[in-house]
């Protein structure tokens, strides 16, 4: 069960990670 709870809180972190590039990307396409 702590196995899944660590790989769980890791996708997250990894997903957290790559909001702001994503933000960033998106927000350049509106921009242009």
């Amino acid at each position: 069960m702590s196995k899944f709870m660590t790989l769980v809180a890791f996708n997250l972190g990894t997903i957290v990670a790559h909001v702001p590039k994503f933000m960033t990307i998106i927000a350049f396409h509106v921009f242009n």
